[in-house]
């Protein structure tokens, strides 16, 4: 990720601190993390509400997208830089650690295309991969 102050210029969107704030942790993290997580990392520095917005923010303008995940808490990852408010270009693959249960964004490897039967259209694909993550295997 480039420096969190450029990434909002090149996105339209005002720097804030909580919005600098957040990135940072992002960029320190480097795997999905969830509302609760991010939370916990920013110590009461600002409030739930102004948090939630700004991850509505940065959802909608392409810095971050949601992970798929079985918990049905929302986990959010850093976008590539090619995503924008117009589309999210983050169909790669999602890896979950089964021991430490982070989860990571595998960029490098492509959702497989799928072709479903005559009437069905996709909207989005996702790909969650569970095993043991290189931190964990050691």
């Amino acid at each position: 990720m480039t420096d969190p102050v450029k990434l909002l210029l090149v996105k339209n969107l005002r720097v804030t601190p909580c919005r600098k704030k957040v990135l940072e942790i992002f960029a320190r993290k480097n795997r999905a993390l969830s509302h609760v997580e991010i939370e916990n990392e920013i110590n009461n520095e600002f409030d739930r509400v102004t948090l939630y917005r700004t991850l509505g923010t940065f959802t909608q303008t392409g810095v971050l997208h949601k992970v798929p995940n079985d918990t049905g808490a929302a986990k959010f990852a850093l976008c590539k830089e090619n995503c924008d408010e117009h589309i999210h270009r983050d169909e790669h693959v999602h890896f979950k650690c089964i021991k430490c249960h982070t989860i990571k964004c595998i960029n490098s490897v492509d959702v497989p295309e799928i072709s479903l039967p005559k009437g069905y259209q996709i909207h989005s694909a996702g790909l969650i991969i569970e095993g043991v993550c290189p931190l964990c295997n050691k």
